[in-house]
């Protein structure tokens, strides 16, 4: 139904003093359906904004588990910031906390290094020792079957900003 339609019927509806139900009845039919196109349009826009903070995240998953966990970061709710464009904080941790769904090990530690990079803030955080060298190879679009990672020791990594370089580097124990 065309806008001009729905104006008319509600109008309508209040000039022949139509009782309340029937009023509330056009309102919600068509803002439900109108409701719809604005969640489409946000999840559309936090999957592009997740896609451009977690390139080897998105990488790593596929498109479409990419798509379904950012979908399922929406919908949990766990989105606290007003900012659209630092949405992805928390984004590594619900990876974290989604292990029965996708039952890898690895997913949120990509994740954080994604994180790490697209902040662009100094920072490090602690990995399990060969992550950081597949996250590279993979964002490199390299090889990552000679890698091994090894969870049971850790390496702590940080993000050097240099003018306008970013690279990150091993810190000494």
């Amino acid at each position: 139904m065309k806008y001009k339609d729905i104006l008319h019927q509600f109008s309508k509806a209040i000039l022949n003093f139509s009782p309340e139900q029937e009023l509330s009845e056009i309102v919600v039919s068509h803002t439900q359906k109108n409701l719809k196109i604005y969640q489409r349009n946000y999840l559309g826009l936090m999957i592009k904004v997740l896609s451009d903070d977690f390139p080897v995240t998105k990488k790593y998953l596929g498109d479409a588990n990419f798509f379904f966990m950012v979908k399922a970061y929406v919908k949990s709710n766990k989105i606290r910031s007003k900012n659209i464009f630092s949405i992805g904080r928390q984004f590594p941790a619900f990876l974290g906390s989604m292990y029965n769904t996708h039952q890898d090990d690895f997913v949120d530690l990509i994740a954080q290094l994604d994180l790490l990079w697209s902040l662009s803030e100094e920072n490090e955080i602690v990995v399990p020792k060969g992550t950081c060298d597949f996250w590279r190879k993979l964002s490199n679009n390299e090889s990552c079957k000679s890698i091994v990672v090894n969870f049971d020791e850790l390496e702590r990594v940080k993000l050097v900003i240099d003018g306008t370089e970013r690279r990150i580097v091993f810190c000494e124990s």
